[in-house]
């Protein structure tokens, strides 16, 4: 193979590559118009946690969230996965479980 083919094949896995990259791109910051977004105080509210709470929330990396000059915004997705992810038995269920 001459110098000009391993170019030319070096070329189209360069151009096929970048091409992946940019299809996965595409697929990573799709927006999904269905998702609901709310706001800090919407948040607050559904989760009937103080502002701070929900800013250590985000602090520590437990609930994602978009800030848009200066305002944060969370998907409704986003908090059911967080409340899913920190979902268990109550306190009294183990604690009977373990006097029997």
């Amino acid at each position: 193979m001459d110098e000009s083919s391993r170019i030319n094949d070096e070329i189209q896995r360069l151009h096929n590559k970048i091409a992946e990259l940019n299809l996965k791109i595409d697929n990573n910051f799709k927006v999904n118009l269905n998702t609901v977004w709310l706001d800090n105080q919407e948040a607050c509210d559904l989760l009937r946690v103080t502002k701070r709470t929900l800013q250590i929330y985000r602090y520590n990396g437990l609930l994602p969230a978009s800030r848009i000059r200066g305002k944060i915004y969370f998907r409704t997705d986003d908090i059911e996965a967080f409340l899913r992810r920190h979902y268990s038995t109550s306190q009294i269920n183990r604690r009977k479980k373990q006097h029997k």
